[in-house]
């Protein structure tokens, strides 16, 4: 695992008893860090390329010529930048749709995004079918329907790369929290109707009366 920019150390060897050469094949800038009668050791720097192929080849009289070896690695980048779009005023009873943007994140196979509320993961997107190695930005959707009981709380989505089992958790990154706010127009009209009625009867009985200014 090397992170997408960095430098990462390749050590080639060979099974042939006495080889007369060894080297490192590859398009990126390399440098000699050891060697020993059957190994070569090489550092890559600045691994720049997503799909990198640098091969390992020895030359080997007793064996003739042998077939070099892909030194297998994976290049990644973790997410840093994660943003949840605006949240509006939600109404009770109506769908709305939430999305968070992860940018340039790295292998996306790897990627998880979870959406959290409150203490709650009420939506995981993972990405296991997607193949490609370059660095791209990530958009998942989350389909919430507003209620009351979760006036007031917090919403947020994280982004994990997990390079288990080849490597460990590399990053998270969090978007800034925001606050649920729900509006219910049917309470409203009760409650305007309820203090509608209620004048009504303060008028009726008297206990209440309206009494224009004289001019």
């Amino acid at each position: 695992m090397v992170e997408f920019g960095s430098s990462v150390v390749i050590n080639c060897s060979t099974n042939c008893p006495h080889p007369t050469s060894g080297d490192l094949e590859t398009s990126l800038e390399k440098e000699a860090v050891g060697n020993g009668s059957r190994w070569r050791a090489f550092r890559l720097l600045n691994v720049s390329h997503w799909d990198p192929v640098p091969l390992c080849y020895f030359e080997c009289p007793d064996a003739g010529d042998m077939e070099p070896q892909r030194a297998n690695f994976t290049v990644y980048r973790p997410p840093k930048l994660v943003l949840l779009d605006p949240v509006p005023v939600i109404v009770v009873g109506e769908n709305y749709t939430l999305t968070c943007r992860v940018s340039s994140v790295a292998p996306i196979r790897k990627l998880s995004v979870a959406f959290l509320q409150g203490r709650e993961t009420v939506h995981l997107r993972t990405f296991e079918n997607r193949t490609e190695l370059e660095a791209s930005d990530v958009v998942v959707n989350h389909t919430v329907t507003a209620r009351r009981a979760v006036y007031g709380e917090v919403i947020r989505c994280d982004a994990v790369l997990d390079l288990r089992p080849d490597g460990p958790v590399v990053g998270k990154a969090s978007s800034f929290n925001q606050m649920l706010t729900v509006m219910d127009y049917t309470a409203i009209s009760v409650a305007i109707a309820s203090i509608a009625t209620l004048a009504l009867i303060l008028v009726g009985t008297g206990i209440y009366s309206y009494c224009p200014r004289k001019q």
